[in-house]
């Protein structure tokens, strides 16, 4: 089942490209391609309201120990 991350929704002006970094983050995976899949962002779409591009390179390659647990951990994320 493949879950949409991220969609980089805004109310600004679309003439201004906003980048969100997510950089340094787990996904589950390292690969850049499925990554960005995953994302809604001014990369994958023309639509207006998406203005914004998402940094998420580089990926961390584990998750930060601190980080609470995924409430739907039972569903798979691939």
């Amino acid at each position: 089942m493949n879950r949409m991350v991220i969609a980089a929704h805004g109310t600004y002006n679309s003439s201004t490209v906003h980048m969100l970094d997510f950089s340094n983050n787990f996904w589950g995976m390292t690969d850049n391609t499925t990554i960005q899949s995953r994302i809604l962002d001014s990369i994958n779409t023309s639509n207006p309201r998406l203005p914004n591009v998402v940094n998420y390179a580089p990926a961390a390659t584990s998750p930060d120990p601190a980080t609470p647990a995924d409430p739907q951990s039972g569903t798979p994320n691939v």
